[in-house]
Parts: C-alpha cells; structure tokens; sequence
C-alpha cells in the first residue's frame, strides 16, 4: 500500500512538472486526484457531477504572516476579495480560490482602497501577497488613470455598477 501511495506521489508530480513547462504557474493546478475511470453519463459524457470531491485543504503550507504593513493592506484586500478569514505571505492567489473575475475585482479594491493602480497581467504574474507587495512597493505604482488601458477603465466600471 505504501509502495502505491509513493507511485502515485511520484505520477502527480511528474504530471505537476509537465504541466508547469506548458502552462502559466497560475494555470497549474495545486491539487490532484488519481481515477481509475471517469464517471460517464448515459450518452457517455463525462459526468461532472458525480466526481469525487478533493479532500484536503490548499493551505497545507505553513503560514507566514505578512511582514510588512503594505503587506497587511494587501492581505486584507485579498480576504474581502476571496471571502476567507487570513492570507500568509507565500499564499497563492489562485490557490486561496481566486479566478480571473476575482482578479478584476482585486485589482479595483486596490485601486479604491490604496489609491495604487495594478495592471491585471501582473497579478498573473506574480500571484502570491510577497511578490505583489515586492513589485507594488519597488515599482511605486502610485499611478493615476492615465496609465490604465481602455479595458481596465471599462473592467472597474462594470465591477462598481455590481457592487
């Protein structure tokens, strides 16, 4: 039994490898559940219903308090965000349960609560509160409007009309 679960271990992390040279980091997925087979359903689709759910909780790893008060700010942006009850440093964004929606509206909360203009595509790139905290304090993204695109203007109207 023991010899499988390692078998097992070792097949997911080879997939995980595979998957990060042909994918962004935020596409990677940060669990996996191996099947023997898929649910199908009568017409043999793949029944979405009755696949198992997987256990187990996504901040398995230890956590690690922001460290800086742009850090705090920037934690508790991502708690309202996301709707969970605290974010560590190594957190990842899309593993806590964001998607690019999410993304949208975290990037107009820190606009409207820091004043702080965030392109979309860098929380793409760098989805975890140390990385962003690092880029938004070197970079000094105390930007105006001008800097936004056409689109993001556009994307934090339509999420301040549905708030």
């Amino acid at each position: 039994a023991e010899a499988e679960v390692e078998r097992q271990s070792a097949f997911c992390a080879e997939v995980k490898a595979q998957l990060q040279r042909t994918l962004p980091e935020y596409m990677v997925p940060s669990q996996y559940l191996l099947l023997v087979t898929l649910p199908l359903t009568p017409n043999g689709k793949l029944d979405r219903k009755a696949l198992p759910a997987v256990e187990g909780n996504v901040l398995q790893r230890t956590y690690e308090a922001p460290a800086t008060p742009l850090e705090e700010q920037l934690a508790a942006i991502w708690q309202n965000v996301l709707s969970i009850e605290r974010v560590g440093r190594q957190d990842n964004f899309f593993e806590l349960g964001g998607n690019s929606i999410s993304a949208v509206r975290l990037v107009s909360s820190i606009k409207a609560k820091m004043d702080v203009h965030v392109p979309l595509r860098l929380l793409f790139e760098r989805f975890t509160l140390e990385n962003l905290a690092a880029h938004v304090e070197g970079a000094g993204l105390q930007l105006t409007d001008a800097g936004m695109s056409d689109i993001e203007n556009l994307m934090d109207e339509l999420i301040e009309g549905s708030a």
